[in-house]
C-alpha cells in the first residue's frame, strides 16, 4: 500500500540520514533509488518528504524541478494556513 511504501521509504531517509552524521555530512535533501520495477524519489523539506514512485523506463530527471516546485508550493500552504502570532 502507499501508507506501507511512505513509512518504509522515511525510514530508508532517516537510516542514511544517521549513517551520514557521523562523517559531518548534510542530511540527504533528493535520493533516488532504482530498482528492476520502477524507481523511488525521496525529496525532503522541512517537517516532510514528498515522495514519488516511477514506473520502469521512466527518468527521474525529469522530475526534479517539478517536485522542488510542489515542496515550495506545499511549504508556502502550510505557512499560509497557520494561524499568524502576534508580535
Amino acid at each position: 500500500s502507499g501508507e506501507s511504501l511512505s513509512a518504509l521509504a522515511a525510514g530508508w531517509l532517516n537510516a542514511m540520514t544517521r549513517s551520514l552524521a557521523p562523517q559531518s555530512w548534510d542530511a540527504p535533501q533528493r535520493v533516488v533509488l532504482r530498482a528492476a520495477r520502477g524507481t523511488l524519489i525521496m525529496l525532503a523539506a522541512p517537517g516532510a518528504v514528498l515522495l514519488v514512485q516511477l514506473a520502469r523506463g521512466a527518468r527521474s530527471e525529469d522530475l526534479r524541478l517539478p517536485m522542488e516546485s510542489a515542496v515550495v508550493r506545499m511549504q508556502r500552504m502550510l505557512r499560509e494556513s497557520r494561524p499568524h502570532e502576534a508580535a
